[in-house]
This record gives structure tokens, C-alpha cells and sequence, in this order.
């Protein structure tokens, strides 16, 4: 059974490059799975912080012009992504 952690965000920043730089490199295949996962969920976590921070700017904007601003970056955020998906 898997138990959920958490790390810091910059933790999480540094293995996301450290997955990224290793594509560069010639890996076994169990090694290329491993590293394949590892980039898959740490960008998901990351694409997660990113979008509950935006939204926690639009929500605690204040006034309604930065409360709107906030949230066209949030949406323009989450549309992208989805269409990268």
C-alpha cells in the first residue's frame, strides 16, 4: 500500500530537472520506465500547485479589477493545460 507525502515545492522543482535532465542520457528500459513515471506524476503535481496558487490569488484579490485579472490567468492556465492534454 502507497502513502501519500508531501514535499516542498522546491523539492519537487529539483526532481522535476533532475527527470528532465536524464533524457539525455542512454537508460535501460525498467530505468527509462522509472524515470518516465517519475516525470509523469511530478508534473502533475507541480501543474496541481500552480493551478490551486493561481486560484488562491483570485480568490483573495482586493479589489474586483485584480479579482478579475486573477482569475483570467487562472482560466488561461487551466484552458491551456487541458488543451495540451
Amino acid at each position: 500500500m502507497s502513502k501519500n507525502i508531501q514535499l516542498p515545492e522546491s523539492v519537487l522543482r529539483d526532481l522535476y530537472m533532475l527527470v528532465t535532465a536524464l533524457e539525455d542520457y542512454e537508460l535501460d528500459n525498467n530505468t527509462r520506465d522509472i524515470v518516465n513515471r517519475l516525470e509523469t506524476i511530478v508534473y502533475a503535481k507541480l501543474e496541481a500547485f500552480e493551478k490551486r496558487q493561481l486560484y488562491s490569488v483570485y480568490k483573495n484579490a482586493a479589489n474586483p479589477k485584480d479579482r478579475i485579472i486573477a482569475y483570467r490567468k487562472y482560466l488561461d492556465f487551466v484552458n491551456l493545460n487541458e488543451e495540451l492534454s
